[in-house]
């Protein structure tokens, strides 16, 4: 066995991470659609965290009303690319991390190019055609898909493998509507919160750890600091 030579960046992740886990997670490939409030959190977690291999997906720009949950925005970063200002701010973090940055948006047209080798798929986007789309290519690639949603200081995370029934379980769960309607408040508090629970199943993923949220729906209400777990009906097992 080849030793793997833990770089003093991520020493502190020893011994809650094996020497061996980390070297894993240095090779593993993850891709974050959406690079909002969840996933600018997300990409930063995973970066500390010692993950060497990103795929970055958004086609927005950060705007004034980012800035109160998107850990990239920030007065100079207010007009750029979210792709752009989130992969600088990755750099100065770990100088080595290999990105592949998407300037567009997710389609069933470049879904397979774009999702390529990835070892996981996390859904940090607040457009549910857009969740679905993402599912249906996650699914299609046969990639584990980590998916999250906020909404003013509530949240949920859920982890989707192919086969599991996956998001309009969520929905019929939570009996919402499947269609988009005007943009949601959301706060700080919960977004960065979310975006650490939905970091940790990817990881779990990524390194065969038990415990996964899959045919499970975590519920967060910070109003009341309630944490609740739903079965999800798995169609997998018919």
């Amino acid at each position: 066995m080849i030793h793997f030579q833990v770089p003093k960046a991520f020493s502190r992740n020893i011994d809650t991470l094996s020497e061996e886990e980390q070297a894993r997670l240095s090779h593993s490939k993850v891709c974050i659609v959406g690079l909002g409030g969840l996933g600018g959190t997300v990409a930063e977690i995973l970066v500390r965290t010692g993950i060497g291999n990103l795929i970055l997906v958004d086609r927005d720009r950060f705007d004034p009303s980012n800035m109160n949950r998107q850990l990239v925005c920030t007065e100079e970063t207010i007009g750029n690319l979210k792709v752009d200002e989130t992969s600088r701010r990755l750099k100065t973090i770990n100088p080595d991390l290999n990105l592949n940055p998407h300037i567009d948006f997710l389609t069933a047209d470049n879904a397979s190019e774009i999702l390529g080798e990835a070892d996981v798929v996390v859904d940090c986007l607040d457009s549910l055609e857009a969740r679905f789309d993402l599912e249906q290519a996650a699914r299609n690639g046969d990639k584990p898909l980590v998916s999250a949603a906020v909404s003013g200081i509530s949240g949920y995370v859920t982890t989707i493998l192919p086969g599991d029934s996956g998001l309009q379980e969520i929905l019929n769960q939570l009996g919402e509507e499947t269609s988009d309607s005007e943009p949601v408040s959301c706060l700080a508090a919960i977004v960065f919160l979310i975006a650490s629970l939905e970091t940790n199943e990817v990881i779990k993923l990524l390194l065969d750890r038990n415990g996964l949220l899959r045919n499970r729906l975590l519920l967060v209400d910070l109003s009341d600091n309630i944490f609740e777990e739903f079965p999800l009906t798995d169609l997998s097992d018919g």
